[in-house]
């Protein structure tokens, strides 16, 4: 192979090394990938950088073309090096020009679960019995009285009746992401969607579980998807032919992301 193309590949397979390991460097990596696969992206990376140095370094080496035949015969047509080393280059650079490190609304939206009532007996079948004593004995409270619950808790308990008759009318603080209600849970312009955003493997395959907070006097002005800590009280609607969950909000302060989502599930 020419010196031009180990020189080519080589730079272009350490810029495609750099991005995961700068990803994990400034702890974006987070945002695409489960904790789990962070080390492993790093590692690939890193694995990348060195073989595209070792094909820089090994460019002016002789080689074999791989057949028989006499080199003076003829010569090889060989693509220009810049526009090879481009399109192996620009769409790397342009992903990362674009890339906000944030799902836009619709994909929110499009990722969400859209409601747990119909899942909900099959979620719980092989629960044992809850009930206000069982909530009592897991859970912390506030100095105020509030169950601290992961929003998992409360999003899977709609359509449950053991469940509802519990978490119905409770006092509870959440922490979790604040962005705008569609419009059909919120119908007189006072709510906003309480959310988190879950990853089993990358962010391709990642789920969306919210519940409908509202602000009796209508929402405050929250910017871009703030993470909140929220207190309020816990009701049920039926929307659409199903159960939803309504956190009627009593007060709510922001708070810094934290680091690590817990995936799905209910601890009880």
């Amino acid at each position: 192979m020419p010196a031009f193309r180990h020189i080519t590949f080589g730079l272009a397979a350490i810029a495609w090394g750099i991005v995961p390991v700068w990803f994990y460097a400034a702890d974006r990596i987070r945002h695409y990938l489960d904790p789990d696969f962070h080390t492993i992206a790093l590692c690939g990376g890193l694995g990348m950088i060195v073989l595209g140095a070792f094909s820089i370094l090994t460019a002016g080496e002789p080689g074999d073309c791989g057949h028989d035949h006499d080199h003076g015969d003829h010569a090889h047509s060989e693509p220009s090096s810049t526009v090879t080393l481009a399109l192996m280059i620009l769409p790397v650079l342009g992903a990362l020009y674009w890339t906000q490190d944030h799902y836009s609304d619709a994909a929110l939206r499009r990722k969400s679960i859209a409601s747990a009532s119909s899942a909900a007996e099959a979620y719980f079948a092989n629960l044992p019995p809850f009930s206000l004593e069982v909530l009592e004995k897991n859970t912390t409270k506030t100095g105020d009285g509030h169950y601290q619950l992961e929003l998992t808790q409360l999003f899977w308990s709609a359509g449950d009746e053991e469940f509802m008759s519990v978490f119905d009318g409770l006092p509870v603080e959440l922490e979790a992401q604040l962005m705008p209600e569609e419009d059909t849970f919120n119908p007189d312009g006072k709510r906003l969607r309480l959310f988190r955003i879950f990853m089993t493997c990358c962010a391709a395959d990642a789920q969306v579980i919210g519940i409908t907070v509202a602000f009796p006097d209508g929402p405050p002005d929250i910017g871009k998807r703030p993470w909140v800590r929220i207190k309020g009280s816990v009701a049920y609607e039926t929307i659409d032919g199903r159960v939803h969950v309504i956190l009627h909000a009593s007060s709510f302060e922001e708070i810094p992301e934290p680091y690590q989502e817990r995936r799905p599930g209910f601890p009880f």
